[in-house]
């Protein structure tokens, strides 16, 4: 008994003792071998993407295979200076057998109280993009098209969905990757002729984001959620995943205030907003030759306004449509990608404003109401000829 009892003592003594001894060799491997390490990191990141990275301080952690560093900051190399994010912390974890292989790949990648800086110029581009692409897109990230945000990103997804849906060999070795990236923090979104909008409690999370030998960029899942603190408190959550020869979406817009991000719809939509809140839940599948999409808006204490000059009709459609205090559209876009087919929508503005007019008005405003709808979905087709400018353009509109 008393031999069984000092077994339990002496191992009772030896779990502590065990620890202390990992913890000691730890603290030992990471001041060794720390400044190696992040120096092979760095190296990674700055040679393989279009990217300078520094960082104040780093350890690594041998007993967690962790790289644990603090002031990272991270520049777009096209305009030297320019810092696009910043970040307080972040956890690194190497890939291990792509590092035995000589590769710098990174299983994880966490950033915490990050600042993100997102900017679009005056050709469109957003500085982002700069910081993952290797080479120049073959399709010119200007024009006419490229006049607001929302427009802007939609014809990135409709990029990647060409891209997906081609045929192509088998995709070329990787030079650098991170599985799973991911950021807590905020952003500030800017461009020259609009005011700094802040988005707050941002996180955004990014799967299987890889640098190609043959200086394409590839990415498997994207998600961003955040909020917009402007009069009432309103979130967003947006997921993005390629699957096969499709991009599928979905996205959920909680009470968000339109009157401030007006300069991220302003040339797409065919109405303005001075006041009104905007709550959204949407589905879509995008290949390179269709869309299949479902919506569901309502919006509230809103005031609409054209945004170019309409028929009377139309403006009396505006007049009737701000008396109701609620508007609930259900549509689906469908059809080609550079030709979406907007189903449902004239029917639900009808219906909002049926008891508003006689039959014979109605239905003029019926017929109004298809012919901007069909307008609309002209504005996704082809680009002009490279090197050809709008007024949209000249005038400098993003």
């Amino acid at each position: 008994m008393n031999s069984e009892l000092g077994f339990k003592r002496r191992l009772l003594l030896a779990i502590p003792a065990a620890f202390l001894m990992l913890w000691g060799v730890d603290a030992w491997v990471a001041s060794a071998s720390s400044q190696t390490i992040t120096s092979a990191l760095l190296r990674a990141l700055n040679d393989n993407a279009p990217v300078r990275v520094a960082i104040r301080s780093a350890h690594f952690h041998p007993l967690f295979l962790t790289l644990k560093a603090e002031g990272i900051e991270v520049f777009d190399t096209a305009t030297p200076g320019t810092r696009v994010l910043s970040a307080a912390h972040a956890t690194a974890r190497p890939a291990l057998l792509s590092w035995l292989r000589g590769r710098r790949d990174l299983r994880a990648l966490a950033l915490e109280q990050a600042e993100i800086e997102i900017v679009k110029d005056f050709q469109g581009v957003f500085n982002w993009e700069r910081l993952v692409q290797l080479k120049p897109s073959t399709e010119p990230l200007y024009g006419w098209k490229y006049q607001d945000w929302l427009f802007n990103l939609y014809e990135r997804l409709r990029r990647e969905a060409n891209q997906a849906g081609q045929t192509r060999q088998p995709t070329p070795p990787t030079r650098f990757l991170i599985n799973h990236l991911s950021l807590r923090g905020g952003a500030v979104l800017t461009n020259r002729f609009m005011e700094p909008l802040l988005v707050r409690n941002l996180e955004i999370r990014l799967d299987g984001l890889q640098w190609l030998k043959n200086g394409d960029t590839e990415w498997k899942a994207l998600s961003v959620k955040g909020l917009f603190p402007a009069h009432r408190r309103g979130d967003f959550n947006i997921h993005l995943r390629h699957r096969r020869a499709e991009v599928r979406g979905t996205v959920r817009l909680n009470q968000i205030d339109l009157e401030p991000l007006m300069p991220l719809y302003a040339s797409s939509s065919p109405v303005l907003f001075d006041k009104g809140f905007i709550t959204l839940q949407s589905e879509m599948r995008l290949t390179a030759e269709t869309i299949d999409s479902g919506h569901h808006l309502r919006l509230l204490d809103h005031q609409m306004r054209a945004a170019v000059s309409w028929s009377p009709q139309s403006t009396l459609v505006l007049q009737a449509l701000n008396r109701h205090p609620v508007l609930d559209l259900r549509f689906t876009v469908n059809g080609q990608p550079n030709h979406p087919v907007f189903d449902g929508v004239v029917e639900s503005l009808i219906k909002i404003i049926e008891k508003d007019f006689d039959p014979y008005t109605l239905s003029l405003i019926r017929r109004r109401l298809q012919e901007e709808i069909e307008k609309a979905s002209r504005q996704f087709g082809p680009s002009p000829p490279a090197g050809s400018q709008t007024k949209d353009i000249i005038n400098g509109s993003l």
